[in-house]
């Protein structure tokens, strides 16, 4: 047999039996292991920690791989059904249906997901997914993102998320990476974007490029209504084939306005005449999961500001471009951006 081969299986047993020590209470006598307490009370944890205790006791390699590949088949089957349990139901995470009128263009249809992957039992960490359907016009925008939270002395979130973005029907395509830091007084969001698709062809003997770049933004709640946030956000996409960078601003302002239903009205402001400036009104229902936060009318405080654990809004969406942003050219003549 390669050597090589056996390394993976080798390492793979030895953080078992590591892991096995430090988190499900076994210490070494010798050459063996002695359970004292299982300290998880995840069942797959404990199958496991039972079979690193006996497998290691009695020294039956060959049988100890073959149980590990057994465990770790039945402990991906259970997180694969809870998984589907919560991407299908509206009782966890975060579930929105939204529709944007645009002044100068389309209407936007989306909805949105935001679903737990995982989070330890303390919930100071959580893995999450958020998936999204975009829809405007002919072209329906696909995105598909994981991202992880973790929570410092329970009032400050910090987070880190990637993307997938697919355009429908042209085939437009991006990635994105992001941060970002939440609290209740305030929150910082910030993206870069890589276009992950070339010129495709769409109508009209058109091409399209999907852009890079990035966006920024910072949200404050207004005084005595902490879920009623001001939004302010710089952006830039990097132009392609004789076609200019793209920047600007855009402000906001969002809150709940009825149970559930929640609206956001701005204005989107370019840099140098690149595009016309317009506003949008966003609605957004957002139903049932963890969103209680959203479901207060103005909920309104008593002090103007209070720094209040972010525990309960863990699940909350990653503030992002979820619309492939373009660059567009009839045959070797560029045009211009489209996209917003």
């Amino acid at each position: 047999m390669n050597p090589l081969k056996i390394l993976p299986i080798f390492f793979l047993s030895t953080q078992l039996i590591v892991q096995a020590q430090n988190q499900f209470g076994l210490k070494t006598s010798g050459n063996t292991y002695t359970h004292i307490s299982p300290k998880s009370d995840n069942p797959i944890a404990g199958n496991l920690a039972q079979l690193v205790q006996s497998s290691a006791s009695s020294g039956t390699g060959a049988n100890f791989i073959d149980a590990v590949k057994g465990q770790a088949t039945n402990a991906l089957s259970l997180q694969g059904q809870t998984f589907l349990n919560n991407l299908f139901s509206t009782q966890s995470g975060t579930t929105e249906i939204g529709a944007t009128t645009i002044q100068n263009g389309l209407p936007i249809y989306n909805i949105l997901l935001v679903r737990p992957i995982w989070e330890s039992p303390d919930k100071i960490k959580t893995t999450f997914t958020q998936l999204s359907v975009f829809t405007q016009n002919n072209r329906t925008t696909g995105n598909f993102g994981l991202g992880y939270r973790q929570l410092f002395s329970e009032k400050i979130l910090v987070g880190a998320n990637a993307f997938y973005d697919y355009e429908y029907p042209y085939g437009n395509q991006r990635t994105s990476i992001g941060g970002e830091i939440r609290s209740s007084v305030g929150e910082l969001n910030i993206n870069y974007y890589i276009g992950a698709s070339g010129w495709v062809n769409t109508e009209n003997g058109m091409q399209e490029k999907s852009l890079g770049g990035y966006n920024a933004e910072l949200a404050v709640p207004l005084p005595y209504m902490p879920a009623t946030k001001l939004r302010a956000s710089t952006f830039n996409w990097t132009g392609v084939s004789g076609i200019s960078n793209t920047s600007g601003t855009q402000y906001s302002i969002s809150g709940p306005i009825w149970h559930g239903l929640n609206l956001d009205v701005g204005r989107v402001n370019y840099n140098n005449g690149a595009m016309q400036n317009s506003n949008y009104l966003k609605l957004v229902w957002i139903f049932n999961g963890d969103r209680k936060y959203h479901k207060n009318l103005f909920n309104f405080n008593g002090q103007p500001y209070l720094l209040e654990s972010m525990e309960a809004r863990r699940y909350e969406k990653v503030s992002r471009q979820n619309l492939i942003i373009k660059a567009q050219r009839n045959g070797s003549f560029a045009i211009g951006v489209t996209g917003f």
